[in-house]
């Protein structure tokens, strides 16, 4: 885990993402990045928040800095490397990622789905920055940088982005830990 103040929800959840293939790897990023893209996670767990006239917080890559389309390009490139990678070949249908999950893929998306919302925020920046570092799936690296920003800098505009949601200041400077 790089993430240092973060509960013990997502660490467990990490725990159990860890011992994935990375086949079921894949298939959670890409679920989880398309969620992020398509504004999914939000402070109500609406499954669809933009179709409502209710005012609340939906956390976009573009509260971070980061393009509109940020999380779907992500996704996209997650696709194509699986396909290239694994033995699943999944698509793209009009402009939609749709991908089959594996019963471990539900089960870990199930418990994130219980997740309040700044848990989930953190599962986001743990997976960004774990990408960053080359740690996201076991034997694969080398993988195309996604931002101008570094994960460190998208962490810390994650951090920034929550003391404004949800108030307080974390006592530390970084978003995450340094592991030798």
């Amino acid at each position: 885990m790089y993430l240092s103040n973060t509960s013990n929800k997502v660490k467990d959840l990490f725990e159990r993402f860890e011992q994935f293939k990375n086949t079921t790897k894949f298939e959670v990023c890409i679920y989880l990045f398309e969620e992020w893209n398509n504004g999914l996670i939000n402070e109500r767990n609406e499954i669809n928040p933009s179709t409502t006239d209710e005012d609340f917080e939906i956390f976009k890559p573009t509260n971070v800095g980061l393009s509109e389309h940020f999380a779907h390009s992500i996704g996209m490139l997650l696709l194509g490397i699986m396909n290239n990678f694994t033995e699943s070949h999944q698509k793209l249908s009009d402009d939609l990622l749709t991908i089959n999950l594996d019963d471990d893929s539900k089960q870990w998306l199930s418990t994130f789905e219980k997740l309040d919302f700044s848990e989930k925020i953190d599962v986001i920046g743990e997976l960004l920055i774990r990408y960053d570092n080359e740690e996201l799936f076991e034997g694969l690296y080398h993988f195309p940088v996604l931002s101008e920003d570094d994960a460190f800098n998208v962490a810390l505009n994650i951090k920034d982005y929550k003391n404004r949601i949800f108030g307080g200041n974390e006592e530390t400077d970084f978003p995450y830990e340094i592991v030798d």
